[in-house]
């Protein structure tokens, strides 16, 4: 009679787990968070209103925000590797982050 194999049961249990060991919280990007308010952003950035782009009114009101990190951060010997970001919001509501290296 042949006698069971013992089943190696660590392959299963990180297939089971690996969601947990990489579950990063992609919704928020330096304080910067989805859903957040329009002068919420504003002021977390640093930037002033005037600075808002109105791209589209009707039937939804669809605004931009160019950052450029590197204007705020004072240093000049910084190696952050982000140039720009684009937030753009849905009704006041920040609905996406556009990142450029």
């Amino acid at each position: 009679m042949k006698k069971a194999r013992p089943i190696n049961r660590l392959p299963l249990l990180l297939l089971v787990f690996s969601p947990l060991l990489c579950g990063a919280d992609l919704s928020t990007y330096r304080g910067f968070q989805f859903g957040m308010g329009l002068n919420a952003a504003v002021n977390h950035s640093g930037m002033d209103i005037s600075e808002v782009t109105v791209i589209h009114e009707r039937p939804a009101r669809i605004q931009e925000l160019t950052w450029n990190p590197e204007r705020f951060s004072g240093a000049s010997g910084d190696t952050d590797p982000v140039q720009q970001v684009l937030f753009s919001f849905y009704n006041v509501q920040l609905f996406r982050m556009a990142v450029r290296l």
